[in-house]
């Protein structure tokens, strides 16, 4: 299973994410918080059920393509 995460919606470095929400924080912070945890829940779940399991900010996507691309191949490989 291939996630491609957005930064803002799946809260990259959500420490410091966080902080720059200036309008609605009691939506939004919530929001995100849930997000992070179903990933999580997502990516256990999958795993037990024999998934390999890659996630890509769409960021690492953006600069890393092909770094990116060898991962998938390689997760991949190993399956067949």
């Amino acid at each position: 299973a291939i996630f491609c995460d957005g930064e803002m919606w799946h809260g990259r470095n959500w420490e410091e994410q966080q902080k720059e929400f200036k309008s609605n924080r009691d939506f939004w912070i919530p929001k995100i918080e849930r997000n992070i945890l179903r990933d999580k829940e997502v990516n256990e779940h999958l795993t037990k059920t024999g998934w390999t399991v890659l996630r890509f900010w769409e960021s690492e996507i953006k600069k890393n393509t092909d770094i990116c691309v060898a991962q998938v191949i390689q997760a991949y490989d190993k399956r067949i």
